[in-house]
């Protein structure tokens, strides 16, 4: 039997992390290569799949917001219809990039290819209201360009892939057949946890008892919660001084949130690190005593799925976290879900989990909750789909 021949088509958003899932195939059954823009937001340094990169819309600040606020049409990739000419399933994301249209068009030149399509997006209306920067509502004819987009995908997509029930419930309400949605949550390849003795020293941890925070420094991922709730934390138990927080990450917030550090003498208790190593970071969540993510929604999203969180559970790292789209079923009991915006119930689940009976029942729950993150499980399951449409 001839192998399939898979394109995983991403635009500007083809991760590592990922790949390494794909790379476990079997190369006998599966030929899969990767396809993505020239300006790939995440590094692909180690990523071993074959990388097919073509032109983009969103390769430069120009390209992307002309062709997304004229034409409605995110990450364009230039000759996609023609890439796709030699393959069997063309695997896209989201129903508003417009590459999943470009792939389900591209059936007309080539009868025999099937688009699958995974969906992370949850946020119900997000195109209806206050999405343009200054505009009360996007303009009607931009609204129409984006729902025509997605209505024509979602009628040419052989199976839809949602990676929490809150996405199946999105992909149903905008119209798509209930048969062909199946829910996969996205799962991981983990590098083996080796000593992290010299990781410990090289990040300043030695003897301490150390928090995980990692997220891009924006307010909506709670940045600032996560902060006043350790400042109170830091007055509320004797135990707190001993404890230090990693907070890692770049973004518009990272040099008010580092002003704050100073000013909240909290230089001692806090290390706030533009970026850590993907690599180091799989060594430490092992040794992390909790992750803890503030997650907030704002009108146009909310969080799709936690990456970071679903890293730390495979590790035995609980969680604390906000009630936000799919965090709650994403850390099931593994962890404890307090209000978004609420650096007090932040600070009181802190204070929780020094309770040494409590702590130790969520880490036998990250045990059972990892199972479902699998790579190999995610793997059997992505399978299982692509043989449901050749």
């Amino acid at each position: 039997m001839q192998p399939i021949n898979i394109a995983i088509v991403r635009g500007d958003s083809l991760k590592k992390q990922e790949t390494q899932v794909f790379e476990q195939f079997d190369k006998e059954k599966f030929n899969i290569t990767a396809c993505c823009g020239l300006k790939n937001i995440p590094s692909l340094e180690g990523v071993s799949l074959p990388v097919k990169r073509l032109r983009s819309s969103a390769d430069t600040f120009v390209g992307k917001n002309f062709y997304k606020y004229l034409f409605g049409r995110y990450n364009m990739l230039f000759g996609l219809e023609n890439e796709l000419r030699a393959y069997d399933i063309a695997h896209t994301v989201e129903l508003y990039n417009y590459y999943t249209l470009q792939a389900v068009r591209a059936k007309r030149l080539n009868t025999k290819l099937k688009v699958v399509t995974t969906v992370v997006d949850n946020t119900f209306g997000r195109f209806e209201y206050n999405y343009w920067p200054r505009f009360r509502m996007p303009p009607a004819y931009w609204r129409e360009k984006i729902n025509v987009i997605m209505q024509e995908s979602i009628r040419g997509i052989d199976a839809f892939l949602a990676i929490s029930s809150y996405s199946a419930e999105l992909i149903r309400d905008l119209g798509a057949p209930q048969n062909k949605i199946t829910i996969i949550p996205e799962g991981f390849v983990l590098p083996p946890v080796k000593k992290a003795d010299g990781l410990i020293k090289k990040y300043g941890l030695e003897g301490a008892s150390f928090y995980l925070s990692i997220s891009r420094q924006v307010w909506e991922k709670g940045v600032y919660d996560v902060l006043y709730s350790w400042k109170m934390y830091q007055h509320s138990s004797p135990k707190a001084a001993q404890q230090i927080l990693v907070m890692v990450g770049d973004g518009p917030e990272y040099a008010n949130i580092d002003r704050l550090i100073k000013e909240f003498n909290l230089k001692a208790n806090v290390k706030h690190i533009k970026t850590i190593p993907y690599e180091d970071l799989q060594q430490l969540y092992p040794h992390a005593r909790a992750l803890l993510l503030g997650s907030t929604p704002t009108r146009t999203w909310q969080e799709q799925y936690g990456y970071v969180l679903a890293e730390a559970i495979m590790h035995g790292c609980p969680v604390i976290s906000t009630i936000s789209g799919a965090i709650p079923e994403v850390i099931e009991n593994a962890g404890i879900l307090v209000p978004p915006a609420n650096p007090v119930a932040i600070k009181d689940a802190l204070l929780t989990i020094e309770n040494a009976e409590k702590y130790q029942k969520l880490k036998e729950h990250c045990q059972q909750v990892k199972e479902k993150f699998s790579g190999d499980l995610y793997k059997e399951r992505l399978i299982k789909a692509y043989f449901s449409v050749v």
